[in-house]
């Protein structure tokens, strides 16, 4: 899904969304990038979901 790649890229995290996608860390993750991530997904499916239904 490119709009969700491009929405997490201006985050500045870097994903490739795909239909059967995982997601990992390194170890120099922290706790706060993790909540800045789901942050961001978050984000982007909410302003997706209200399109959605004005669509």
């Amino acid at each position: 899904c490119a709009p969700l790649e491009r929405h997490l890229q201006e985050h500045g995290i870097l994903a490739r969304i795909t239909p059967h996608m995982r997601l990992v860390t390194h170890l120099d993750v922290s706790r706060e990038d993790v909540t800045r991530t789901v942050a961001a997904f978050k984000g982007y499916f909410q302003v997706a979901g209200r399109q959605a239904t004005a669509g």
